[in-house]
Order: structure tokens, then sequence, then C-alpha cells
């Protein structure tokens, strides 16, 4: 009886081990990496460490502050995948420098990674970041009278 147990604990502990062998605590692939973002993200957080922690806030004045302080650098231009980016970054540039710039993003696609639930790295531009600047850049190329790129399926969407 005792030898079952064992048998049975050693198979289950083996079926565990190979079924989350399969799993990561990170998203496959490797992360694109910009500079500039990288350098905003790591000032944010740094802003964030400095203003959030200090006057031993509570854990929920805390979490307000952190939001406080993202939300600066989102609504100031400075996070990609936002309209407020798009604006500060895209914003003055003609509707034919805007449809090379989707085309240019577009290409980015088979680079980027698609995070999902998993944090990106610092400095990472995510699948979903790409998408939405590329969005952005539509609803801002239609608001100069412009009309987006078409998709060219025959250079493999780029």
């Amino acid at each position: 009886m005792k030898n079952t147990l064992k048998a049975v604990s050693l198979v289950v502990l083996g079926a565990v081990a190979i079924g989350g062998a399969g799993r990561s605590a990170h998203a496959q692939g490797v992360p694109y990496i910009d500079p500039a973002w990288k350098a905003t993200e790591t000032e944010m957080k740094a802003e964030q460490r400095s203003r959030c922690r200090e006057h031993h806030l509570t854990i929920i004045r805390e979490m307000n502050c952190r939001k406080e302080v993202f939300a600066e650098y989102r609504n100031g231009g400075n996070m990609p995948g936002t309209m407020a980016y798009v604006q500060k970054h895209y914003g003055s540039m003609s509707v034919s420098d805007l449809n090379a710039q989707i085309k240019r993003l577009n290409g980015l696609y088979g680079r980027v990674r698609m995070v999902g639930s998993y944090p990106a790295e610092t400095g990472e531009i995510t699948y979903e970041m790409v998408q939405l600047d590329v969005n952005f850049i539509r609803q801002l190329i239609n608001a100069k009278g412009g009309l987006p790129p078409l998709l060219d399926l025959s250079k493999g969407g780029q």
C-alpha cells in the first residue's frame, strides 16, 4: 500500500512538474526595447518611488499617488499607445508623413511581443502599443481630411 501511494504521488508530482514546465512567468520572445521609452518609463518609476513612498502613505494613498503619476505621464504624451503620445509626436506631420509612419509601425508587428497579462519589460514596445498608435494615427489622418494607407497584402502587411 505504501509503495502504491509513493508511486501515485511521484506520478502526480511528475505530471505537475511537466505541466508547469511549459508555462512561463513572462511573455515569450525577445522584447523590442525603445531607448526613449525606456528612459521615460525609468524616470516615471523613479518619480513614483520618490513621490509616493515618502510621508508614510497608506497603501490606498500610495496606489492613488502612483496612478496620478502614471496619468501625468500618459496625459503628457510620454507613453506610447496613447492618443496624447500620437498628438505630441505625430500631430504636426502631414497626411503623407503619417501614412509613412503607419507603414513603419506596421513593420514592427513581427518584432514586438503580445505580452497580454504579463508585465512588459522596462522600455518595451508591445504589440498592443503599436496597434493603438496605428489606430490613433489613423484617427489623426481622418481628422486632417486624409485617408490612411491601404494594407498591402503582397508585402506581408508592410
